[in-house]
């Protein structure tokens, strides 16, 4: 998930189920309603679920035009 930095959902990148293994998305600078953000930080939020354990990382998106 994109996130601004109040924590409010910007855009969802993906919520499928993935099996183990390496995955790249990318994320155009549109929020969830096609409008392009406001240039600035935002976070990305990445959870995993394995074995029962959900493990969450944070961190910065710098967007620039």
């Amino acid at each position: 998930a994109i996130l601004d930095l109040s924590g409010r959902l910007v855009h969802s990148l993906s919520d499928e189920y993935r099996d183990i293994g390496h995955y790249e998305l990318t994320w155009d600078g549109r929020a969830d309603n096609g409008g392009v953000v406001s240039p600035g930080i935002y976070l990305l939020r990445v959870v995993t679920r394995v074995g029962g354990r959900e493990q969450t990382a944070l961190r910065a998106v710098h967007v620039v035009y």
